[in-house]
């Protein structure tokens, strides 16, 4: 629909229900920022695939987020999830970012396998009733220096940070939250 379309700045999707086809924004956006505000949505496989976006916003709402929807995206910068619930299909951010920060506030995020393996990330935080990451979701991020993970339920699954050789500061459920889960899988940081 609009693929190719580099002049496009703002994509911006408010308190609708939208599905995003595949391919319908495929290497589109020249620093665009991409908002979803209190939506039901869908975005189907490679939707935003090689995309030159600066970032991608997730505000209240339910979204599920395709395999490879937003892959190769080397511009994102920021991804920002807050009082939503989001879904990932496994490999959705593979190799994606430019020392881009993941924050989500207040929501429940689930990342399939490998969803940014190979990506350049800075740092991930979260808070929120949940924070699951699925095996190799976060594998061989050179560039990753921090996780703070404070959501009240964190599962990490085998591999989920691993080879991840700048990592300096790990922080599972800083905060004061009286009932919380931790689940770790195998060799989840291992180098």
């Amino acid at each position: 629909a609009f693929a190719y379309c580099n002049k496009l700045t703002s994509i911006y999707f408010k308190s609708c229900t939208v599905d995003v086809g595949e391919k319908a924004f495929l290497d589109c956006g020249k620093n665009a920022t991409v908002t979803f505000y209190d939506c039901t949505s869908t975005i189907k496989n490679k939707a935003f695939r090689r995309s030159p976006l600066l970032s991608l916003e997730v505000k209240g709402g339910k979204t599920t987020i395709g395999e490879r929807a937003f892959s190769l995206c080397k511009d994102l910068s920021n991804i920002i999830f807050s009082n939503c619930e989001v879904n990932a299909s496994d490999h959705a951010f593979y190799d994606c970012g430019n020392l881009a920060n993941i924050e989500a506030t207040n929501s429940s995020v689930v990342l399939g396998d490998r969803a940014f393996k190979d990506s350049s990330l800075n740092y991930v935080s979260s808070t929120g009733t949940k924070f699951i990451a699925g095996k190799n979701a976060f594998y061989d991020c050179e560039d990753l220096i921090g996780i703070d993970l404070a959501s009240s339920n964190v599962t990490l699954y085998d591999n989920a940070f691993k080879r991840c050789k700048d990592l300096k500061e790990v922080f599972i459920c800083s905060e004061m939250i009286d009932d919380f889960t931790i689940e770790l899988g195998d060799e989840v940081f291992r180098f």
